[in-house]
């Protein structure tokens, strides 16, 4: 299903956006996928550490067709599984580290741009140090992100 869903975006402009805290081991998926594809995917990336709200204007100033947020994220699972995941499946109750809540701030995008937008959850296991298992697939996707978008 992901495969299928980055060959439907592939010819659309995109803005990728990692979020996370890389100082917090499988926490830090999102700003460590957008290392690896910085100057090697022709889309927009942007690292907004903990705090993607304070990007907006950036985001919407792109006019993109798709956002993809990449981040850690709590579901049914093994540590390094992938999960895509909509605005409204993600609980409007803030119950991660991020001060506003994803789907709050996916709505807000959404009506500004009208892009489709979705979240690449990766599931955790340390926040300590990055997981063996996060890391692998960080290795593939970012593989997949390169291969697709290059």
């Amino acid at each position: 299903m992901l495969i299928q869903k980055i060959r439907e975006l592939k010819s659309k402009k995109l803005v990728i956006i990692g979020i996370g805290n890389d100082l917090h081991g499988d926490d830090g998926f999102g700003p460590v996928m957008i290392k690896k594809l910085e100057g090697r995917i022709d889309q927009k990336l942007i690292d907004c550490g903990v705090s993607p709200e304070n990007f907006t204007s950036e985001i919407i100033k792109e006019k993109p067709d798709g956002i993809i947020f990449l981040d850690a994220a709590n579901f049914e699972g093994n540590a390094g599984d992938i999960k895509i995941i909509k605005g409204k499946e993600i609980p409007k109750a803030a119950l991660s580290t991020h001060s506003l809540p994803l789907s709050i701030l996916m709505d807000y995008l959404n009506g500004n741009t009208g892009a489709e937008i979705f979240m690449i959850g990766v599931k955790p296991e340390c926040l300590v140090e990055m997981s063996e298992e996060v890391k692998n697939t960080i290795e593939r996707l970012s593989d997949l992100f390169i291969r697709e978008f290059s």
